[in-house]
C-alpha cells in the first residue's frame, strides 16, 4: 500500500505544473542563452564577455557565472543544443532524401556544414576544438564522440538505402563508407578552426565537392 502510495505521489508530482521559481529559472536560462548566441554571432567569441551577456539578458553576472561557470562552459552548452537540433534536421533528411544520393549526401552534411557557431569565427571553433581535444574535457568529449557516432550512423543509414535501390555499389561498404564522408567533413571543420578556410560558406562548398567526387566513385 505505501508502495503504491509513493508512486501515485510520484507521478502527481511528474504532472505537477513548474513553480515560480523553477520558471524563474527558466527565464534566466533562456534570456542568457539567447544573449549569448547573439553576442557571440554579432561580435565573435574574443569580445564577448560574461558581463555583456549579464547586461543583455538582464541579470547580474554572477547569475551567468553560476549557470554556466565560465564563458567555455557557456559556449560548451550552446554547442551541445545545436548539435542535438542537427541531428533532428539530419534525421529530417534521411527519413525522406532527395532522389539523387549526391543530393541527399549534401543535405545530410548540411546542418553540420552551416554549424550557426561557427559563424562567429575561428576562434570559437578552435575553442570547442581545444576543449574537445584536452585532457580535462571528459564530458565535451564524450558528447562530442556521441554526435559523431549518431552522425556516422545517419549518413551509413542514408547509403544503405541507396544502395538497396540500386544507385550504390554493391561493394561499397557502406560503415566504412560513412566513416570516409563524416571524414571529410569533420576535416574540413577543423581546417576551418585553424584559419585555413576562411568562411563557413568556403569550408561547405569544399566539402559538398569532395562529396560529389567521391560519391562519383561509388554509383552505379
Amino acid at each position: 500500500m505505501a508502495a503504491k502510495q509513493i508512486h501515485k505521489t510520484t507521478e502527481e508530482q511528474r504532472k505537477a505544473p513548474p513553480s515560480l521559481r523553477e520558471r524563474n529559472k527558466a527565464k534566466k536560462y533562456l534570456a542568457m542563452f539567447n544573449a549569448a548566441r547573439k553576442l557571440l554571432l554579432s561580435e565573435g567569441y574574443d569580445k564577448t564577455t560574461m558581463e555583456a551577456i549579464a547586461e543583455r539578458a538582464e541579470v547580474g553576472v554572477a547569475t551567468v557565472y553560476k549557470y554556466f561557470g565560465t564563458k567555455k562552459g557557456l559556449v560548451m552548452e550552446l554547442a551541445r543544443i545545436d548539435m542535438e537540433e542537427m541531428l533532428e534536421e539530419v534525421n529530417i533528411v534521411v527519413a525522406d532524401p532527395p532522389a539523387d544520393l549526391a543530393d541527399a549526401m549534401i543535405a545530410v552534411l548540411a546542418p553540420p556544414n552551416n554549424f550557426e557557431l561557427a559563424k562567429a569565427g575561428a576562434s570559437l571553433v578552435r575553442h570547442l576544438l581545444d576543449e574537445a581535444w584536452r585532457p580535462q574535457g571528459e564530458l565535451w568529449r564524450e558528447f562530442a564522440n556521441w554526435a559523431v557516432a549518431e552522425f556516422e550512423a545517419k549518413i551509413e543509414e542514408l547509403l544503405a538505402d541507396f544502395q538497396l535501390r540500386g544507385e550504390l555499389r554493391k561493394s561499397v561498404d557502406t560503415r566504412d563508407a560513412a566513416r570516409i564522408i563524416y571524414s571529410l567533413a569533420d576535416y574540413n571543420f577543423i581546417c576551418f578552426g585553424r584559419g585555413e578556410i576562411t568562411t563557413v560558406e568556403a569550408m561547405a562548398e569544399l566539402t559538398n565537392k569532395q562529396v560529389r567526387m567521391l560519391l562519383g566513385k561509388w554509383t552505379t
